[in-house]
């Protein structure tokens, strides 16, 4: 076991000696700090990348390329771009981190502004400034810097202080001339998880769809055969394919068989890549199959559900890099062993594959390469962990090939395999810990309290688990991935979840009947009560007329009813009166709550008219049988009467 060493804080440049130089090759002024506005709204999006590549020299002239892309109906008038430099370099990784995050607003030094022509829509446009890079490149002993480059847009030349519309920040590494990057080792995953809407398995016709050459998974399979990675594979899919056995589309079973070949190695996530602390939150029943590798989907996590992951078998808990300050890759902490995946380079990659246009994309990359090559320096010698999209495959099967073909031609990465049975290097003491937003938990205690209902309806089955099951994968899915960035389609899965829970729990349902007449004193009311789930239940009628006519001899009844069949039950009364009385019949569990509407019965007594009817009926066959007989007495004295004479 590899020994474990106390943490230590990264430090990439030793020093700011070149401070004094930078700013004298800027002309201007450094301007208080201001915050940064968003890189994209509904009228544009910003993006910024350095002509010459991510990884410039002291003293080199490069050119800032700003691209406004237009959205759709919403053409941009001629309005400026300000380009800003950081005042002093992002030296620690903290506050680089809070930079790209737009965490942090560092002070600026404004380099030019510059007109920016109009743009129509869907189109755009670019504004190239020319940049001299800070430092002196006669400086053999200089260090590798790192800038922060802030282009805004904003509303004319006239007002250059004015506020930002859009901003978007890259960063400039400088590295000087003769100096080599380390190569670093980069371990990209990518997963392999489809929509989960309905939170169903997946049908044969949706599995031919994704796996058919062209089709999302199909696509994403090709790139990683000609560049490898770490594959997650979503649990959805490849139970999806086992459950339809023998009825799978064969293009399914093909790329189930296939898989094991794909990249360096393969994991699987739960169920729709559902988040491992809500669905610990909720699962009361011990259902939760999170794997051995849990993938947290942010970095808000406790201590303590660190621990709880780590003790429901977990071999190793992925983690965004911010939820412990390290330079390794492999941390522990308590019983918990931590692979950190890299925010900032997640983050970039992510931008990549999400990526519109080629100019968006290639800013994506060059913060990716600026970043790799900050990492080289740490000398640490692990693997970088990244995702490159935490997204369904049909959003990233377009630009995937392309994102991963420019990660391995970066010179100074080395694509490896995650180290996921790798023994940590450090031993970490503390973590980042976050509390989740009031509305995360509201939200989990709302699905856990909707879950529980279901759990309680289905102890009327004779075999619970067979019926609720299934129901786990329903609940699962709302914490998919896949609604990270998607709160319309999140809240729409919510509701429909709401109205299955509402189908589910009217499984077990009294079929409406006809309006009864009841003529004798005592008889039986006929009820049919039926059983829509796999399994039989048991349940109690309950029988309870609303006015005083009619009395039950029997007002609780126990009823087992097969398993999507029906069962009639008689329920034994004695009127009292004559009239109309209303009967509510309900169903309820072994504890007395109830299990659908009740439903109305209207019982029409016509009590004492049997007997009335008896004697009517003994009457008008008496009559019968005597006129019977007389004409028979008739008919012999007709027969009779010639022989007399």
């Amino acid at each position: 076991m590899t020994k474990l060493r106390p943490p230590r804080s990264v430090r990439w440049a030793r020093g700011l000696v070149l401070l004094l130089a930078s700013t004298l090759a800027l002309t201007v002024s450094a301007v208080p700090a201001e915050a940064a506005a968003p890189a994209s709204t509904s009228a544009g999006t910003l993006d910024v990348f350095i002509q010459e590549g991510a990884i410039v020299q002291p003293g080199q002239t490069v050119t800032v390329r700003v691209t406004i892309r237009a959205q759709e109906a919403q053409p941009i008038p001629e309005q400026a771009v300000r380009l800003s430099l950081t005042a002093e370099p992002l030296a620690t990784e903290t506050a680089l981190r809070r930079f790209l995050d737009r965490d942090a607003d560092p002070a600026l030094t404004v380099l030019d502004t510059r007109l920016s022509p109009a743009v129509r829509e869907l189109e755009s446009s670019d504004v190239r400034i020319p940049l001299v890079v800070p430092g002196d490149p006669a400086d053999i002993e200089a260090e590798p810097m790192t800038y922060g480059l802030q282009a805004d847009f904003i509303p004319n030349l006239q007002d250059p202080e004015a506020d930002a519309q859009l901003s978007q920040r890259q960063i400039l590494t400088i590295v000087p001339e003769g100096a080599n990057i380390p190569s670093t080792p980069v371990a990209p995953i990518v997963s392999l998880t489809v929509p989960p809407v309905g939170g169903q398995p997946l049908s044969a016709a949706e599995l031919e769809a994704y796996t058919a050459p062209g089709g999302a998974l199909d696509v994403v399979a090709g790139v990683l055969r000609r560049y490898p990675a770490t594959v997650a594979v979503d649990s959805r899919i490849t139970q999806s394919i086992s459950a339809l056995g023998e009825a799978a589309p064969e293009s399914a079973t093909t790329w189930a068989a296939d898989l094991g070949g794909l990249g360096f190695q393969q994991f699987a996530l739960p169920w729709a890549d559902t988040d491992p602390l809500a669905v610990q939150a909720i699962d009361t029943l011990l259902y939760a199959r999170l794997g051995q590798y849990p993938w947290l989907h942010d970095a808000t996590v406790t201590r303590e559900q660190l621990e709880s992951l780590a003790q429901r078998s977990a071999e190793a808990v992925l983690a965004p890099s911010s939820v412990v300050d390290s330079d390794r890759t492999v941390v522990q902490f308590g019983s918990a062993t931590l692979i950190r995946v890299d925010d900032e380079l997640s983050n970039a990659l992510r931008d990549g594959v999400l990526a519109a246009t080629e100019g968006e994309a290639e800013a994506a990359l060059q913060r990716v390469q600026g970043l790799v090559a900050k990492r080289a320096f740490s000398q640490t010698g692990e693997a970088l962990v990244v995702d490159t999209g935490r997204l369904p495959v049909t959003a990233i099967s377009l630009r995937l090939e392309d994102i991963l073909e420019r990660l391995n031609d970066i010179a100074y990465v080395d694509i490896v395999g995650v180290p996921l049975g790798q023994e940590p290097s450090e031993l970490a003491f503390e973590i980042n810990e976050g509390s989740p937003p009031r509305e995360w938990n509201d939200f989990v205690t709302q699905v856990r309290e909707l879950w529980q209902s279901d759990v309680s309806y289905a102890t009327i089955a004779a075999n619970p688990e067979t019926v609720v099951v299934n129901r786990w994968n329903r609940y699962q899915a709302l914490f998919s991935s896949a609604w990270l960035d998607n709160p319309v389609g999140a809240q729409a899965e919510w509701e429909r979840a709401q109205a299955d829970s509402a189908q589910f729990q009217d499984s077990v349902y009294i079929e409406p009947g006809s309006s009864i007449t009841v003529l004798a004193d005592r008889t039986e009311l006929p009820v049919t009560i039926r059983n829509d789930l796999p399994s039989s239940v048991t349940i109690q009628l309950s029988v309870k007329p609303t006015r005083g006519l009619l009395r039950v001899e029997q007002s609780q009844i126990s009823v087992v009813i097969p398993a999507q069949s029906f069962q009639r039950v008689s329920v034994p009364v004695r009127s009292l009166a004559n009239g109309v009385a209303p009967v509510e019949l309900s169903i309820t569990d072994s504890l007395g709550n109830t299990l659908s509407d009740p439903v109305n019965l209207q019982v029409t007594i016509r009590a004492g008219w049997e007997s009335v009817i008896t004697i009517a009926l003994a009457v008008i066959v008496g009559l019968v049988f005597a006129v019977g007989i007389y004409r028979a007495i008739q008919r012999q004295r007709a027969r009779g009467a010639p022989g007399e004479l």
